[in-house]
């Protein structure tokens, strides 16, 4: 079942509803009045959403740079070459799943399926103008 969030200028959605009543009142709406209200799914992101995927690839080559210019000797630029695509994969997936047993999920979120309604505003239950809005 998806999870709600609503705003009131389909641009900046909130979890409650109150907030979107405030900012209608803020807005001089009174009790009766129609508004426009958003509806919309919050989708949560996880760290495999916002994980940059070349960011595993540039380490790998930034390493192996580093190692070329800080040490001299036999085969110093073979170092790292045999990273191919198969294992900077595998270090991804390492480092997602360390992340999620470590650091908790981000808090930011995005919206799709967003509906517009037209309801009577009253201040003290939105809910009740969007459930006779979606009957």
């Amino acid at each position: 079942m998806p999870e709600f969030v609503y705003s009131a200028n389909g641009e900046t959605y909130h979890v409650e509803l109150q907030l979107v009543a405030k900012e209608f009142v803020s807005q001089g709406y009174n009790d009766g009045q129609i508004v426009t209200i958003f509806r919309a799914e919050k989708i949560n992101f996880k760290h495999k959403d916002v994980f940059p995927h070349s960011s595993v690839d540039s380490m790998v080559c930034e390493i192996s740079e580093s190692v070329e210019f800080h040490f001299e000797g036999n085969s110093v630029e073979k170092y790292l070459k045999d990273m191919d695509g198969d294992k900077v994969q595998q270090l991804e997936q390492h480092i997602l799943n360390w992340f999620d047993k470590n650091i908790a999920q981000p808090e930011f979120w995005s919206v799709e399926n967003i509906k517009e309604f037209e309801i009577k505003f009253n201040q003290n239950d939105l809910s009740q103008g969007i459930y006779e809005a979606l009957s």
